[in-house]
């Protein structure tokens, strides 16, 4: 048996998964329907709309209901394929960790190495579907750039109509409100955001980005309804969260509605500079539940092995290339992944300051 073989490498990568993510675990999981055996992937929305029952005279026979809007459509997912290589003068120098007598073979160099690149493009894959899921929560939409950083050859992903609607902006007088600025509230801000979000999705919670959290702790208004006597308004409570980059600071009614509220400040590493999931100057108000799903379309890839294609139905595929003539290996991984929300109305965001 090949212990180096697809099939075998795609159990590693589920019996040793990346760390999560917050953005991706929280509010877009995926689950055992949202991996696919075809490239495409299917999404569906529906909606009851909070339809009222209607009066009927008495007798006269009931007045038929219109079942949910629905719409279904089949996409291509992005398409995502890190690698890292390994030759034989890798194989041959000392290994981090290794002492200086240490005699370790290099095939057995080989096996240490071969774990490692595989969480190492675990964790590459997973922090480009967790930009993704950035994206979409701020902008609605998320643009795949095919290629380096210049090139203009673009997939986009859209989750509204005409315009992104779910953006609210806050002004008075032809002037923006910025958080922090003279007369601003905070706590009315966000019990708008809030209340416009209709109440069939759920309990909400308030991300704050990295801007934003100083300016929250510090506003007069909310720590005095906090400190109201016999009116719990809730309570800021900070600690960590189990996600990186994410900190729990507490449970605040705003407008009638209980928000958990988060800090958000990880960042990844895109073409050299450093980017943030949550733009740090965003404040958003989304569903704890049911907001959406990850779903991976099926991977086919020409296996060295046999010569033949294979199609795999997995988030991850791995596959490792052999090059005998220039004595180096590389170690691909394959990802098809399409972040999505369910309903394209069912949270809100704004921009709290102005840089």
């Amino acid at each position: 048996m090949d212990i180096y073989s697809t099939n075998n490498l795609i159990e590693v990568v589920k019996m040793s998964p990346a760390p999560g993510s917050f953005l991706r675990s929280r509010y877009m999981p995926t689950g055992p329907r949202d991996i696919f055996k075809t490239e495409e992937v299917f999404i569906e929305r529906a909606t009851d709309g909070n339809l009222v029952a209607p009066f009927v005279i008495p007798y006269t026979g009931s007045k038929l209901m219109e079942r949910a809007a629905y719409t279904g459509e089949k996409l291509m997912p992005a398409f995502i394929n890190p690698s890292r290589s390994m030759s034989i003068d890798q194989l041959l120098k000392k290994g981090i960790g290794e002492t200086v007598y240490d005699e370790t073979a290099p095939a057995d160099r080989e096996q240490n190495y071969l774990a490692d690149d595989l969480v190492f493009l675990q964790k590459a894959i997973q922090r480009r579907i967790e930009w993704m899921c950035g994206q979409i929560i701020t902008t609605g939409k998320v643009d795949c750039v095919i290629g380096d950083a210049n090139s203009t050859e673009k997939v986009q992903f859209k989750y509204y109509g005409d315009s992104f609607s779910n953006k609210m902006t806050f002004t008075s007088g032809g002037s923006t409100q910025y958080w922090g600025a003279s007369g601003v509230s905070i706590y009315e801000q966000v019990a708008e955001m809030a209340n416009d979000i209709d109440a069939e999705y759920g309990e909400l919670d308030l991300i704050l980005g990295a801007s934003l959290v100083s300016i929250f702790m510090r506003d007069t208004e909310i720590r005095n309804l906090l400190d109201i006597r016999n009116a719990n308004f809730g309570a800021l409570n900070p600690g960590a969260a189990q996600f990186p980059g994410v900190g729990y600071i507490g449970s605040i009614n705003f407008g009638g509605k209980q928000l958990n509220i988060y800090s958000y400040n990880a960042k990844a590493n895109i073409n050299g500079s450093n980017v943030n999931y949550i733009d740090p100057k965003y404040a958003v108000v989304i569903p704890r539940e049911n907001f959406g799903a990850t779903k991976f379309g099926a991977i086919t890839q020409l296996e060295q092995e046999d010569d033949q294609f294979h199609t795999y139905a997995a988030e991850m595929v791995p596959r490792r290339l052999t090059d005998a003539h220039a004595n180096s290996r590389l170690l691909e991984m394959a990802s098809a992944p399409l972040p999505h929300p369910y309903m394209w109305d069912s949270w809100r965001v704004t921009q709290a300051v102005s840089a």
